[in-house]
């Protein structure tokens, strides 16, 4: 018996069919705690170089994979799955009828951490970061009687996510009264960006290793969202009010479309599902290797 075969063998095996229950949603799991299995490549390395038969190693590999799996699906000191935290439970959602912007363009640089984007009083707040762990700089401007304004938001990238052994959580609070364009690179975070108060004329999202969450609404008429990522697991809603198209340029994904028409190999479309249609959104995906959801709220 070739102990290498075997092993790579039950290996992938093993990962195919957990990619595939994640993908169906009867197992939940991110890439966040994949990675957290580093420790184990250690653990099979140095089963793989233990001068005893070659049945043992495959016993000790089979047990350090269970323990593997176990870890993975049943994690301790875990904080709230991306998909499974509320916003109304962590911060106090109070919005102004009118503030003096009337455009607002957000570019972000985040790290590493849990980023939880909310409604705010300012037209930008950070909390759960010191002053000293981030950049933020506001430049406005003024044309035909209406205020813009830019805004650059940098997490220094040696931040100290972690508290009690989990991770923080930081929130990015903005004022839902402007017509937004962000531009937002997460790097290889856990993002929860719920939109739904935000008028986005446009949103980018660039990210690596990734868990984000993102709920979009029905505030402007005409969205347009482009999605760069790694190996992430990507979970969006867009409201039956607004018209969405798909453009999927994904690569290795498992993609999850439901109420969708696929149109052509990259197009899917979705028509209104109200009685009165607010408009479009059109998102454009390209991704690695990814687990890809886009469903109607």
């Amino acid at each position: 018996m070739r102990y290498k075969s075997v092993f790579w063998g039950i290996l992938f095996i093993t990962a195919g069919i957990l990619w595939l229950l994640n993908s169906i949603q009867i197992v939940c799991f991110g890439w966040h705690d994949v990675l957290a299995l580093w420790p184990f490549i250690l653990i099979w390395t140095g089963i793989s170089v233990i001068p005893v038969k070659n049945i043992i190693r495959i016993i000790l590999d089979m047990l350090a994979l269970c323990v593997a799996v176990l870890v993975l699906l049943f994690p301790c000191n875990k904080s709230d799955n991306v998909r499974d935290i509320q916003i109304t439970d962590k911060v106090a959602i109070e919005t102004l009828d009118s503030l003096d912007y009337a455009y607002a363009e957000l570019s972000m640089n985040a790290g590493a951490g849990t980023f939880i984007f909310a409604p705010g009083n300012a037209l930008c707040e950070i909390k759960g970061l010191d002053v000293s762990e981030r950049y933020l700089n506001i430049v406005e401007s003024q044309e035909d009687n209406m205020r813009s304004a830019e805004i650059t938001l940098k997490i220094h990238p040696f931040v100290d996510i972690m508290d009690n052994n989990q991770e923080k959580e930081m929130y990015v609070l903005l004022n839902p009264t402007p017509v937004w364009e962000m531009d937002l690179d997460m790097g290889a975070s856990r993002s929860i960006m719920d939109m739904r108060d935000y008028k986005i004329r446009s949103l980018s999202i660039d990210a690596g290793v990734s868990d984000i969450a993102l709920t979009l609404g029905d505030k402007y008429s005409d969205v347009e969202v482009e999605v760069s990522t790694g190996v992430t697991n990507l979970s969006m809603k867009v409201p039956l009010s607004m018209k969405c198209v798909i453009q999927n340029k994904s690569a290795l994904s498992g993609l999850n479309f439901k109420g969708f028409t696929q149109l052509s190999k990259e197009e899917y479309v979705s028509e209104s599902q109200s009685d009165s249609l607010k408009g479009i959104i059109r998102i454009t995906l390209e991704s690695g290797v990814s687990n890809l959801s886009v469903e109607r709220y």
